[in-house]
């Protein structure tokens, strides 16, 4: 690199520390990557449906009938390579960018500088150590591969099993009468005596972040440090603690399961129609010039003016069930990005093993037991993040635009 020239007055500007440029570089890859996190999977599926209608015009006239049900699509349209292998693929995406991510913040948090007040802070600067422990163990190959197949594994169970979710009931040939009756699904059973559940986990959700957040100033605060520590010396409020904390966790699981699996039931439903829709080439005047064009280029190099006009009217025939279709799938892998569904329910339970030990801030292993803390939080943020309308709207005009683009 060349030297500037002396006297230029430009060795005199102050340039910041080397490492920050990464910050920078990497911190502006990550805030480009948000749409690209949010739609690619519904991109993904959009240009799949688009490619097989492409197909279909070129290779039909005139007057023949199509639809995208035709058996040399059905790897690209099945149902299970839909839903599922798109959202595998889309792991890659996120992995590198949660990684990215976790460097850029690690690295911004330890650049903090806080000055020096009085002997104490003094001292705690002094024997301080700062890490950054960020690994990129989760990028190699292995570790997403296995979290390929889980996240696959779980995406055909839903498939196979949303019947009795979506439809209300399981879709099998009727059991002889002389035979046991097969136990309902673990999974489903009957939330009555919960009431209106729905709200119930809108409200939960709502202050799960608040709760955690103000927990963790009361550690600073010595009287509310006492006033909390009084309270769970008390047996009652910690039986009282686990049984609601453990019983509203296991109603998330099993409303955000059946929700889950309502979405899958109608995604695939929609994929079929869309599959299924038969278009009468015949009866669209904008495909008439198809025979004789539809391989010709125009002066400009684009394509034939005649496919243009043949391949758009087609598309308006399933444009409004793909709409919806890909919407659907949106919802679903929102809550299917969760991971299990009972998370939530086997963390808080570790959690609140041992309220004693909380009590008195002598957890035995810390690092574990603050994983198990990141793990519900997370779990939660995320449900919430499904659950809320401002998101939905947000990613739902994107792919309105995505769609009519």
């Amino acid at each position: 690199m060349a030297s500037l020239p002396k006297g230029s007055g430009a060795q005199d500007v102050p340039l910041p520390t080397a490492y920050k440029s990464l910050v920078v570089s990497a911190g502006a890859i990550t805030t480009s990557a948000n749409e690209l996190l949010q739609i690619e999977r519904a991109a993904t599926r959009l240009q799949r449906i688009r490619k097989s209608l492409t197909s279909e015009i070129l290779s039909h006239k005139f007057g023949d009938k199509i639809s995208l049900a035709d058996a040399s699509l059905d790897a690209e349209l099945e149902e299970q390579a839909m839903l599922c292998n798109v959202r595998a693929d889309h792991l890659i995406t996120t992995v590198r960018y949660n990684y990215l991510s976790s460097v850029v913040t690690q690295i911004q948090e330890i650049s903090k500088a806080t000055p020096a007040t009085d002997l104490a802070s003094a001292l705690k600067g002094l024997f301080a150590s700062y890490a950054v422990k960020a690994t990129a163990a989760s990028m190699s190959d292995q570790a997403i591969k296995t979290l390929q197949a889980r996240t696959r594994a779980r995406c055909q169970t839903d498939i196979r099993s949303f019947d009795t979710a979506y439809y209300g009931a399981s879709i099998k040939v009727p059991v002889a009468a002389t035979a046991a009756p097969e136990a309902p699904a673990a999974a489903l059973p009957g939330l009555d005596f919960l009431g209106p559940i729905g709200a119930l986990v809108d409200t939960v959700l709502g202050v799960v972040t608040p709760v955690i957040v103000e927990a963790a100033n009361l550690v600073d605060e010595g009287k509310r440090a006492q006033a909390v520590k009084d309270f769970l010396s008390n047996p009652k409020n910690q039986n009282a603690l686990k049984h609601a904390g453990h019983e509203l966790a296991r109603a998330i699981s099993i409303y955000t399961l059946d929700k889950r699996r309502k979405l899958a039931g109608s995604f695939v439903e929609g994929l079929v129609a869309v599959r299924h829709t038969e278009i009468d080439l015949g009866k669209l005047d904008a495909c008439k010039g198809l025979n004789d064009e539809k391989f010709t280029r125009s002066k400009s190099g684009a394509p034939s003016v005649s496919f243009m006009l043949c391949w758009r009217a087609a598309w308006t025939k399933l444009e409004s069930t793909i709409t919806a279709m890909l919407k659907t799938a949106e919802d679903y892998d929102q809550l299917a990005d969760a991971g299990d569904t009972d998370t939530a329910l086997r963390a808080y339970d570790v959690i609140t093993a041992d309220l004693d030990a909380i009590r008195d801030n002598e957890i035995s292993d810390p690092t574990a037991f603050w994983q198990y803390v990141t793990q519900l939080v997370s779990f939660a943020n995320t449900l919430d993040t499904a659950f809320s309308p401002a998101n939905r709207d947000k990613i739902q005009k994107a792919i309105d635009t995505l769609v009519k683009g």
